[in-house]
């Protein structure tokens, strides 16, 4: 006991920042040596797409940061390759939380930023991740990261020119880490879009050309990633898999017919899948159109594919995608915020445990957001406020998740995790803002510098 109190006496002595990292560290090593790596159906895939990506082409299925991770790891070490993939996701994650740490006393003052931030590294539904072969634990700490340079870079001032230029850079790097990692990432080049405006609305000339300069590289960046597996396989966008999910979704709401298919062969196997299956298909059955699916790869050009599903959506392109839109958002509802699965292969399923994960819904998600929108927008056109930087963090919040329900099937818990510390700093900001109001009438402010 005296030791332990010891132990403790000396931990507060450390900086806020090093306490930070060593409870991560701590519960970083007790996930890699307690649990060690996970694999998961998704992790041959980047196995085989290294593979293809060594011989100096591109992989039709994976964006390459992945593959080139696991499989530079694996043709290294190959027995233990997979421990050297999560220690290093977990190091870039232990890493981000500084990051975190920066941008949480941004919003929410010091001490409650530091409580969050504690809360980020040791939240079980967040550094889980760092031991399973998906993306999901480099997009969280990416995510971060990119969140942060775009703030600091917005915050410069002229005499800051040095600094500028130093952010601008790693901003644009992280942005196409992002865009090799997972091609969903192309959200962040809307939100570095809104801060070029606001950047404009603010008279910071300098700044809103280094933003535009990084949308314009991203953009550029992603653009002939695509032409370049156009010319590889006929695609327009950067994975087949992209095609797949939308295919997937399509089905979900009847997007997919058999009205216009010019080939008949293609044209008599959509409509037995039809006649099978039915026209619409409810998620829960996603295995069915999965099936659908692998059939026609079986069958068909990837081209010709892509080539169909895009003349279904584009038949009536705003319809079907509000369509799609208002049905996953329907029944994302009723998923939890934090998929249990994933929570449960690792630790028992405790009542605190399960209450979080069953009773805090993507429904109640979606309101708490709506709930700090509306503040936002009160803030700015009736208060005359100017919380451009919460404004930036919420657009970065609900693009994803719009990129999510349109473009992905039914795992949204999981494709919502890059931007989830970032709802939870705006949801606690505002909760802390409302609170001080009333009790003192004293006004949070959201641009507060560090």
């Amino acid at each position: 006991m005296r030791y332990f109190k010891s132990l403790i006496r000396h931990f507060k002595q450390f900086a806020p920042e090093r306490q930070i990292i060593l409870i991560a560290l701590f519960a970083g090593m007790i996930m890699i040596f307690a649990f060690g790596p996970q694999s998961h159906w998704d992790t041959p895939s980047y196995l085989r797409a290294w593979t293809v990506i060594k011989t100096g082409h591109l992989d039709v299925y994976r964006t390459p940061l992945y593959p080139a991770i696991i499989g530079f790891a694996h043709d290294i070490l190959p027995n233990v390759y997979e421990y050297v993939v999560i220690i290093l996701q977990h190091a870039v994650f232990i890493f981000s939380s500084l990051f975190f740490f920066k941008i949480a006393i941004r919003f929410c003052g010091y001490k409650n930023g530091y409580f969050l931030s504690i809360v980020y590294v040791v939240f079980p539904f967040f550094f889980i991740w760092g031991n399973k072969l998906y993306t999901e634990s480099f997009a969280i700490s990416l995510s971060v990261m990119i969140i942060y340079f775009m703030l600091d870079l917005f915050d410069c001032q002229f005499k800051d020119i040095w600094k500028m230029i130093k952010s601008a850079l790693v901003l644009n790097t992280l942005l196409i880490l992002m865009l090799m990692l997972r091609p969903s990432g192309i959200f962040f080049v809307g939100v570095i879009l809104i801060a070029f405006l606001f950047s404009l609305l603010r008279r910071k000339f300098i700044v809103s050309l280094l933003f535009l300069s990084t949308i314009l590289i991203g953009g550029l960046a992603q653009i002939s990633y695509v032409k370049q597996i156009n010319k590889d396989f006929g695609l327009h966008t950067p994975t087949f898999i992209t095609t797949i999910n939308r295919y997937i979704v399509g089905r979900y709401v009847g997007v997919i017919k058999s009205d216009g298919i010019a080939d008949p062969s293609l044209k008599s196997d959509i409509e037995k899948f039809i006649a099978k299956n039915g026209e619409s298909v409810d998620f829960m059955y996603t295995y069915r159109i999965a099936n659908e699916m692998n059939a026609l790869e079986a069958k068909y050009d990837m081209e010709e594919l892509e080539h169909f599903v895009d003349g279904q959506y584009n038949a009536r392109p705003v319809r079907n995608i509000l369509a799609v839109l208002h049905h996953n958002t329907h029944y994302s509802m009723r998923f939890p915020i934090f998929e249990s699965n994933y929570l449960f292969s690792y630790f028992p399923a405790s009542f605190i445990l399960m209450a979080v994960s069953y009773f805090t819904t993507l429904g109640f998600l979606y309101l708490l957001l709506i709930a700090v929108a509306m503040k936002l927008l009160w803030e700015f056109f009736v208060k005359k406020d100017k919380p451009y930087e919460s404004i930036i963090l919420l657009v970065a919040v609900f693009l994803n998740i719009v990129i999510s329900l349109v473009g992905a099937q039914n795992e949204w818990s999981r494709l919502f995790l890059p931007v989830m510390p970032m709802a939870i700093i705006l949801i606690v900001a505002s909760c802390q803002d409302l609170i001080k109001e009333k009790s003192h009438g004293i006004k949070l402010n959201f641009n507060k510098q560090i």
